[in-house]
């Protein structure tokens, strides 16, 4: 199958496993978690070279970018909880997430985070030219499986993401600093101490 069909099947999977996720949120471990490591063994078996190695520096920066995601996607969660819809698009995130034990969803963020990053950041991204990155319309690629949540709460933490993630790995030349941003975004989000408000959803 040619490289570029593959990535665009994976990222339709992707869509389709979030779309099923929050339609029915006790499958969304379930279906994200193959979904996105899936994808990121795709991309690794299509030969892409391995990111560079960076310093300390890079890796601290992806962590702060990673904890000031969360801290502006939790603001937006905060206006959100002010208006009966935005209500519920935060407890839709938070069946989703709390839909298996907090142990458990610590763990599998990594190797989904993993994947994600190197389908995304490294397959898509980059491509076959790894001089050439493409930011915006690699961004714009992700946003659009995000929107496949039908949840906007969901789009816009995945776009804030993504446009870290991407100058992340466009900067630095590596995937680390993108690795531990959405690490760090993700363990934060999804496992503890997750967006507010949590009262009766979990």
């Amino acid at each position: 199958m040619p490289r570029r069909l593959r990535l665009l099947s994976w990222a339709l999977l992707q869509a389709g496993a979030l779309r099923v996720s929050f339609r029915h949120p006790r499958l969304f471990w379930i279906l994200m978690t193959p979904a996105l490591v899936g994808s990121g063994m795709a991309t690794a078996e299509g030969g892409h070279p391995r990111a560079a190695r960076v310093g300390a520096g890079w890796i601290a920066s992806g962590a702060g970018a990673g904890l000031g995601a969360y801290l502006v996607t939790i603001a937006a969660a905060l206006l959100l909880g002010r208006h009966p819809s935005g209500r519920r698009w935060l407890q839709q995130v938070h069946s989703c997430t709390g839909s298996c034990p907090r142990p458990l969803r610590a763990i599998l963020v990594v190797p989904a985070s993993i994947g994600e990053e190197l389908f995304w950041r490294e397959g898509v991204l980059v491509g076959d030219d790894r001089k050439r990155l493409r930011v915006g319309s690699e961004v714009a690629g992700y946003l659009a499986v995000q929107i496949a949540s039908g949840n906007p709460t969901t789009v816009a933490g995945g776009l804030l993401l993504g446009l870290v993630t991407s100058l992340l790995r466009s900067r630095s030349g590596s995937l680390a600093p993108a690795w531990t941003a959405h690490l760090m975004f993700s363990e934060l989000t999804l496992v503890w101490p997750g967006l507010p408000p949590k009262a009766g959803f979990e």
